[in-house]
């Protein structure tokens, strides 16, 4: 990507969905090119993480503007990040994991919050 043209490398953004999204902590804390994430159906995990692999560890150090799909009672995860509160948004949408049941919003939040935080996007 830093060699292509058609690319701004001043407004990128990541996007992860399930296990994606519960990792995207992790690199959305320690990637510094990334304006904004957004978090489709991650959480915290369950079971004991490998040492220095923990979300819990990487939350404070997210900063970018985050915007989350999350399950219903499992918004610590969003508690714990680093990121101002006004730069936090959870949509809840009555689907099972699989946001994507529901295409039409999941794709007018995430590019609404896209042009909020990178400028209009197409």
């Amino acid at each position: 990507m830093e060699t292509r043209t058609d690319i701004d490398r001043s407004r990128l953004a990541y996007m992860g969905v399930s296990m994606g999204g519960a990792l995207g902590v992790n690199w959305v804390a320690v990637e510094g090119r990334f304006k904004a994430a957004i978090l489709l159906d991650g959480g915290f995990f369950i079971e004991h993480p490998q040492p220095r692999t923990d979300q819990v560890d990487f939350a404070p150090r997210v900063k970018a503007p985050k915007f989350d799909w999350i399950f219903l009672g499992k918004d610590a995860l969003l508690r714990a990040l680093g990121t101002p509160p006004g730069d936090k948004k959870v949509v809840l949408l009555d689907t099972a994991h699989d946001v994507s049941e529901q295409r039409s919003d999941l794709i007018r939040e995430v590019l609404a919050w896209l042009d909020r935080y990178l400028g209009r996007v197409n």
